[in-house]
């Protein structure tokens, strides 16, 4: 009884003033540890880390502040700048970066190296929170976050799963789409889809597709050569999922867990390490499970299947054999040509058309960052 009694006093302490240790009543809790990876010559580190309170009333996110294990600042985000790094779980805040009473939001944390940066070990945190009093004074508090081990190496280098020339990198690094998509499975929470990427070509008039992308055969990417970007085993399949057709936002088949990733490959490329290609074209997979595949082989042809609005390549590395249920690591393409990103909304809308901008960039053993548009070694 004591003890309980001493953790019902806890958690229901007033927001003081600082003290060591604090009495504040936040939880800050980090996700999977970050593994360096190279993108546009600056190493990143991509993580998450959970805000829960514990209060009898609301916070504001005030300020982030992330350092080495030796004190050094990386980083510092405002409260403008966390604005677009969280997300709450469950509904919308009244307000950006408001930490309602019983809440949590999660910060989407996306730290960007300089040029000449070693990669540290690990990363420090420090939160400030500001509150209200009953007596209307406003107070900030500054939290302690955990230190965060960053994973050792960098990201594996692994050959392109497509070859050619002006492949656009749709939701690629950090991007809204892929980076804020967690799932839970089994009583956990996961983001497989950290360092995903969508695959799909532009064609020689700097389209996406002929005639408004009303068929899938209208799009450049539809029917290219899916290649396995290592050596490794193929440990499940799916095919024979009928595709949705052209652009479109109706599924021929309701999305579902089973279905969300379309006719896919899942090679376990060893390392505990298992790459997905996902929304192929059915009866063009060329492997079963148990085959053993070597690099640049070819696994099947791009499509138009499962939670897909238009023909494209979703990839991915993870640390399981699941598409969703397992948590997404970094990979880096062993060579590429840049050419810019393709920053006009109309571009991936296909009412636009993409012009080169600037001269091209050869990049080795990097992630191409958002929606780059980039060339592709042939194999």
């Amino acid at each position: 009884m004591r003890l309980l009694a001493l953790a019902i006093a806890l958690l229901t302490l007033p927001l003081a003033a600082s003290a060591a240790p604090t009495a504040f009543p936040i939880e800050i809790s980090a996700g999977k540890p970050p593994q360096a990876v190279m993108a546009d010559g600056r190493a990143r580190l991509l993580y998450e880390l959970r805000l829960t309170n514990f209060a009898p009333r609301a916070v504001t996110v005030d300020q982030l502040s992330v350092s080495d294990a030796q004190g050094q600042v990386l980083a510092t985000y405002d409260a403008k700048a966390l604005e677009a790094m969280l997300q709450p779980i469950g509904h919308e805040p009244a307000q950006p970066g408001l930490l309602d009473a019983g809440r949590s939001l999660v910060v989407f944390v996306d730290l960007a190296l300089t040029a000449d940066a070693k990669v540290p070990g690990a990363l420090t945190h420090k939160v400030v929170f500001a509150y209200t009093r009953k007596n209307g004074q406003t107070e900030r508090q500054e939290v302690p976050g955990p230190q965060v081990a960053v994973a050792p190496g960098s990201a594996r280098v692994i050959a392109a799963p497509l070859s050619g020339p002006r492949w656009l990198a749709a939701n690629a690094l950090a991007s809204l789409d892929h980076r804020r998509s967690q799932m839970q499975s089994d009583g956990h929470t996961f983001t497989a889809q950290r360092f995903a990427i969508d695959w799909i070509q532009i064609g020689p008039d700097g389209m996406l597709a002929r005639n408004g992308g009303k068929h899938n055969a209208d799009f450049y990417a539809y029917g290219a050569p899916v290649m396995a970007v290592a050596d490794g085993t193929v440990t499940a399949i799916r095919d024979g999922q009928p595709e949705n057709d052209g652009a479109n936002t109706d599924r021929t088949v309701p999305v579902t867990l089973e279905t969300i990733a379309g006719d896919y490959v899942i090679m376990d490329l060893g390392a505990g390490t298992w790459a997905l290609y996902a929304h192929l074209q059915p009866g063009t997979l060329t492997v079963k499970p148990g085959d053993k595949v070597k690099a640049g082989q070819v696994l099947g042809k791009l499509g138009n299947s499962g939670n897909s609005d238009a023909p494209h390549l979703h990839f991915q590395l993870m640390d399981g054999p699941s598409p969703l249920g397992a948590e997404g690591v970094p990979h880096a393409l062993a060579a590429f040509v840049d050419h810019g990103q393709a920053k006009d909304p109309a571009i991936l809308e296909g009412t636009g058309a993409w012009t080169p901008a600037g001269a091209a960039v050869p990049r080795k053993a990097e992630f191409p960052l958002d929606n780059a548009v980039v060339d592709l070694p042939g194999r």
